[in-house]
């Protein structure tokens, strides 16, 4: 569980930020987030309901409130090509590993946006996955996206993104071959095979 690990200094429960956009409310933001309306009315001292598109609100607790439900998934790149490496147990020489994760062909600058609504728990370098992005669902789900390129990331941690997101582009790859994108689906810290996220 050394990917999950690195997002240690951000407990699950950590505050992120959420960026107001068009067509939002307390209400709406409340119910993607897992948290309440007076909530997020104490963490951002508001006394009414008035925002304003492009205001940072904080979101102390998010998740809090959110059932232990299945996210909806969307595939976190457009253009995915054929599997490179599959999830799974496989042959490393004499060693027998386990692959916690599926390695797409996906070209270096193609753009890599959230599979779900969540928050960026991890954002940074970690030896064989290059520059990655630990995404936390709530409910126990989190995603792991790899190789990203740090030169245009368009979140940081902390960062509260609803499905379909930017998060940045795919970077140079990491293992020998053509270049990709490596997809993993954890529950409750255990690896899933993601097909669901690649539909």
């Amino acid at each position: 569980m050394a990917v999950l690990a690195a997002a240690a200094p951000c407990a699950p429960a950590a505050e992120a930020r959420y960026t107001v956009r068009r067509g939002d409310n307390l209400t709406v933001i409340a119910r993607h987030f897992g948290t309440s309306v007076d909530a997020l009315r104490r963490a951002n001292g508001l006394q009414g309901d008035l925002l304003g598109v492009g205001q940072i609100l904080r979101i102390a607790a998010p998740f809090t409130a959110t059932a232990a439900r299945e996210p909806r998934w969307e595939r976190p790149a457009r253009r995915l090509g054929e599997v490179l490496r599959p999830f799974g147990p496989y042959q490393k020489g004499s060693v027998r590993m386990d692959r916690r994760g599926v390695d797409l062909a996906c070209a270096p600058g193609e753009v890599v946006s959230a599979p779900a609504t969540g928050v960026v728990r991890f954002l940074g370098p970690l030896e064989g996955y290059g520059h990655l992005a630990i995404l936390d669902h709530g409910g126990g789900w989190a995603t792991v996206l790899s190789p990203l390129d740090p030169a245009h990331l368009a979140v940081q941690e902390g960062t509260a993104v609803l499905a379909g997101d930017r998060l940045g582009l795919v970077g140079e790859p990491v293992e020998e071959g053509p270049p990709y994108l490596h997809v993993e689906l954890r529950r409750d810290e255990r690896a899933i095979a993601p097909d669901r996220l690649l539909k």
